[in-house]
């Protein structure tokens, strides 16, 4: 059976828009250094993509959204801050967001081994003249994620990742990803969403540019500071606001060494570009 949760977070002013968006929850299977890593992941279709389910909207906007769950166990979605919804195998669940704000949410899975091998997104509420991007880190051992895809116990007291993805894709790849490449021009207010979707710490720094911490779920400490880098813990959401003085392409990636590395070569995983013209 279908049900609504409606969770009214400011009160609408002006007019908005009704918008309705499915997305599927499907199990298939990346590759990376010429390994295959089995994964849940949301798409648009009921078949499986390897490009995630990014859902951007406008802050004005009614979101009525339809999650169906095409796995064959039931899973638990928390949509941060707000609820959790269940759904059944072969079944879907609606959920109603009304917002005017600049604040995103986060939604996965509240399993820790699920939200591990891919289910995790987050929803953008976009505001007018304000580019917005998402970057969703994750990093994976495919040993491991066939260990939680075939129903096993797993250990992640030792895990040692071997994969580092932003938006389910490494480094080269992002190059031509259209919510990962950044790009504006000098002067422009350019919002980038990082979602750690992963179970590390991930620390972002950004060459060429100081960016402003306009948000995050987990750290409100760090609301309102100007820095070139910063830490995103596990299931945190921060959102940060760039306005480009300078043109040129400067990359951004994790300090961890081995995060911009695939199958041990760098440069790999966790780097991203800006590319700003004058």
């Amino acid at each position: 059976m279908k049900w609504f949760l409606a969770f009214f977070i400011f009160p609408l002013l002006g007019f908005s828009t009704q918008i309705s968006q499915t997305i599927y929850l499907n199990q298939g299977t990346l590759v990376f250094d010429n390994q295959p890593c089995p994964v849940y992941q949301f798409n648009f279709s009921t078949t499986f993509d390897t490009a995630e389910a990014i859902i951007k909207i406008n802050t004005r906007d009614t979101l009525n959204l339809i999650v169906k769950n095409n796995l064959a166990e039931a899973h638990t979605i928390a949509f941060e801050n707000y609820r959790e919804i269940t759904i059944a195998p072969s079944s879907e669940e609606i959920i109603t967001l009304f917002a005017n704000q600049k604040k995103s949410i986060a939604f996965y899975d509240i399993e820790k081994k699920f939200r591990y091998v891919g289910i995790s997104s987050a929803i953008i509420f976009e505001t007018p003249n304000c580019a917005a991007f998402l970057w969703s880190l994750r990093e994976f051992d495919n040993l491991l994620n066939q260990e939680v895809l075939k129903g096993n116990n797993v250990d992640f007291s030792n895990y040692i990742p071997n994969v580092f993805t932003i938006n389910s894709i490494t480094h080269e790849a992002l190059m031509s990803n259209s919510m990962a490449e950044v790009k504006g021009q000098v002067g422009d207010s350019i919002r980038i969403h990082i979602l750690n979707s992963g179970l590390m710490i991930h620390a972002m720094h950004f060459h060429g540019y100081h960016v402003i911490i306009e948000s995050s779920n987990k750290q409100n400490e760090m609301i309102g500071w100007e820095k070139d880098s910063f830490p995103v813990d596990p299931k945190e959401l921060v959102t940060v606001v760039l306005i480009p003085h300078q043109p040129g392409m400067y990359p951004v990636h994790d300090h961890n060494l081995k995060a911009v590395t695939i199958g041990g070569n760098y440069p790999g995983g966790m780097i991203a570009m800006l590319k700003i013209a004058p």
